[in-house]
């Protein structure tokens, strides 16, 4: 059974801060660096961006994205 999110208390309704997460989506991405997407997607396809599929859907590697800003 899954809790409605209003049910949840207060601190697990909050989002986790963007450094601290495991994974992104693309969007989340895009809008946390301002590269493009496609410019993402490039380099996933070239290894310089780790990620995982989850379906259809890419989740890219948060520490990876910061390394390859250089963060």
């Amino acid at each position: 059974m899954t809790a409605h999110v209003a049910e949840l208390p207060q601190e697990l309704r909050r989002r986790i801060p963007f450094i601290e997460r495991p994974t992104c989506s693309v969007d989340d991405a895009v809008q946390a660096t301002g590269l493009s997407r496609s410019l993402l997607y490039e380099r996933m396809r070239a290894g310089e961006l780790d990620y995982i599929k989850v379906g259809n859907r890419r989740l890219v590697n948060v520490s990876s994205l910061l390394k390859m800003l250089g963060t």
